[in-house]
């Protein structure tokens, strides 16, 4: 009860405050996180209050992804998306992705949006498509390192764009989401700021 109270505050919070509270309750989750209308729990998948965290909430390991062209895409049969095994700017070479390279929030757009790798099609991910990566009960970087190596201990930036900045800065359009491998916290930072990216399509 007292888990459900906490998400149910921190979302209205950080839907009408824009404050950056969600990380904590994504860290202490630990089975799928439930959806809300801002009152009452409901089923996930609602059109009127689409893409939270229980839409996009970690399978169980056994069988989530799977890899594909040359090992060089993962495949998450939960989600239904397909990820980059490497980060931007990193080639694969016996199992390993060497070169990861961090890129502000215009430059990975377009990274993804150029990329070719099995017919293109790529782009960056939502948060909540991020977020479902995370891995965060487990010690060091939070993610499937067997399945993503080499992922960098470092944030990686969302498509989407942050609210709490500003209003100046919001009409800029300069400030977006960003997910932390290391922490698995999910922060907001200035789009001009070097982060690092997957893609996915």
């Amino acid at each position: 009860m007292c888990r459900k109270l906490r998400l149910k505050v921190c979302i209205t919070l950080w839907l009408m405050l824009g404050l950056s509270c969600l990380s904590s309750v994504l860290v202490a989750a630990e089975t799928k996180l439930p959806c809300y209308d801002m009152l009452h729990i409901i089923p996930c998948g609602q059109a009127d209050f689409p893409r939270q965290a229980g839409d996009f909430a970690p399978a169980p390991k056994q069988d989530r992804f799977q890899l594909t062209f040359n090992d060089q895409i993962v495949w998450d049969q939960h989600n239904k998306i397909a990820w980059m095994r490497c980060s931007v700017g990193a080639n694969l070479q016996n199992q390993h992705c060497n070169g990861a390279t961090a890129l502000s929030f215009e430059e990975a757009q377009a990274a993804c949006a150029a990329s070719a790798l099995d017919a293109g099609g790529w782009r960056l991910p939502s948060v909540m498509e991020l977020n479902s990566l995370l891995e965060v009960q487990q010690p060091g970087l939070k993610i499937d390192q067997q399945f993503f190596p080499d992922t960098q201990p470092a944030a990686y930036w969302s498509s989407d764009r942050s609210l709490t900045a500003p209003k100046p800065l919001q009409e800029k359009r300069a400030v977006a989401w960003h997910v932390n491998f290391a922490t698995g916290a999910i922060f907001d930072a200035l789009t001009q700021s070097p982060q690092f990216v997957r893609c996915v399509r």
